[in-house]
């Protein structure tokens, strides 16, 4: 289901315009850059935790079937 989410959040963000991360005041003077994502970044935002989580899920299973032995 997550999975699923995810995929309809990226959809939905695939559609708009990503903004600068420069903010300017009303005489036209930078007065704040942020770090923003890309795309990529935003895919890679989105699966990285799901890849690294089934990681850790198969070291868990491994790792407990390996106790449950001694």
């Amino acid at each position: 289901m997550a999975l699923r989410r995810l995929y309809d959040c990226l959809r939905i963000l695939a559609g708009r315009d990503i903004p600068p991360g420069r903010r300017y005041d009303a005489g036209g003077q930078l007065r704040l850059t942020v770090r923003i994502l890309d795309w990529n970044g935003y895919v890679r935002l989105a699966f990285d935790e799901i890849r690294l989580a089934g990681q850790a899920g198969r070291r868990l299973a491994g790792s407990d079937g390996d106790l449950l032995t001694r």
